[in-house]
């Protein structure tokens, strides 16, 4: 499987963490509905929704296009 980016893990504590990056990250995320919201404890803020099966992530405050999109993967 060809991987192009990061990794998020949620964990049920409310936990995320980020692998395959160059510098692992973690955070704490809120999920309601189709909705998410994450902080990472080193960097930005975003917010997101699941939009067709994929999670599509964006920076808080962002004016420009500056989403990510996520699939599942097990």
């Amino acid at each position: 499987m060809l991987l192009n980016g990061p990794i998020l893990e949620f964990k049920p504590n409310g936990f995320i963490e980020v692998g395959n990056s160059k510098n692992g990250q973690t955070g704490i995320y809120k999920a309601e509905e189709n909705d998410i919201s994450i902080r990472f404890l080193e960097t930005s803020n975003y917010t997101g929704s699941v939009e067709e099966g994929k999670l599509v992530l964006g920076f808080v405050g962002c004016i420009e296009e500056c989403s990510f999109r996520y699939r599942r993967i097990n």
